[in-house]
């Protein structure tokens, strides 16, 4: 998650401006856009439509700034879902087996 653009926009409400107030403590270590554009290897992304604490469009933000091959399969439910729904399960094990036969596995 881009946890520094989540504290400047996304919670700045929620928290009435407070959250802005950490966004620049967060270590550069762990900022995921940068170290998105810095992954070469293919991946596959989950992202959660009903996600309420990383939004989709942060989501997106991660995807879009992956320098890598990417694969995104748009899943049912909220923030770490833990069981995915059938018909995402088996787009999910095709997903995985496409990304295996591409790295080779």
């Amino acid at each position: 998650m881009p946890l520094r653009e989540l504290l400047k926009e996304s919670y700045r409400r929620r928290t009435f401006g407070l959250s802005s107030l950490f966004a620049d403590a967060v270590p550069p270590d762990l900022d995921s856009l940068a170290n998105a554009s810095r992954c070469h290897c293919p991946a596959l992304f989950l992202m959660s439509r009903a996600d309420r604490v990383v939004p989709p469009e942060h989501q997106h933000r991660v995807i879009d700034a992956y320098s890598g091959p990417a694969m995104v399969l748009d899943v049912a439910g909220g923030h770490d879902e833990r069981t995915l729904m059938p018909e995402d399960e088996m787009r999910y094990r095709a997903a995985l087996e496409s990304l295996l036969a591409a790295c080779g596995g």
